[in-house]
């Protein structure tokens, strides 16, 4: 998977969030990763993922698909609804 990000908006996202767009890419090798549709945005096509980092925190990214390239929109600590639907899974 290849991953971009805007670079401004990755440092304003690591001082609001604690999470860099490096760490949240992670989130895509967690083969229990959730993904839905972020049906809020009309014109462009984004997907939240919600899964593990590290194997510690959950983290949900917000993220779109831009010619096979997957391209990180922001990135936090996942809510308590997000991590009650990944650890449901077990």
């Amino acid at each position: 998977m290849t991953f971009e990000w805007d670079a401004a908006k990755a440092t304003k996202n690591l001082a609001k969030h604690g999470i860099s767009f490096p760490e949240a890419a992670l989130v895509f090798a967690d083969p229990r990763r959730l993904t839905v549709i972020d049906s809020r945005h009309t014109t462009e096509h984004r997907e939240n993922t919600t899964g593990l980092v590290a194997g510690l925190v959950v983290v949900s990214v917000t993220h779109t698909d831009r010619s096979g390239v997957t391209r990180i929109i922001s990135a936090r600590p996942a809510s308590r609804q997000e991590r009650k639907r990944y650890h449901a899974q077990d």
